[in-house]
């Protein structure tokens, strides 16, 4: 039997992301799409965000979660979740109330 371990992904506003981040999950909004490239701003700051998967069903304006992995400045998608009928005020409220938690 093979155990693999398979680093979880850190929730990061994008002002704190750097190179020597593994795997790191982001909530934005899509503010640029060409071909396979976002460029995703979470109001802290902006990434680029390259996909291997196609993604044509995202577009500019809609809000996203990301997970990936970080290289060159650049976040490589490896999920992009569809966050638009998320209540982001809501959502930030309990965000600050789990972290308050830990």
């Amino acid at each position: 039997m093979y155990i693999f371990k398979e680093s979880l992904a850190i929730e990061k506003d994008i002002k704190n992301i750097n190179n020597k981040d593994n795997k790191v999950k982001i909530l934005g909004t899509v503010i640029s799409k060409i071909n396979k490239n976002l460029i995703i701003d979470d109001k802290t700051g902006t990434i680029n965000v390259t996909s291997t998967d196609d993604i044509n069903n995202i577009f500019e304006g809609q809000i996203v979660r990301i997970f990936g992995r970080v290289a060159n400045d650049t976040l490589f998608a490896e999920i992009i979740q569809d966050m638009t009928k998320l209540d982001i005020e809501l959502y930030k409220k309990a965000k600050v109330k789990w972290e308050g938690i830990w």
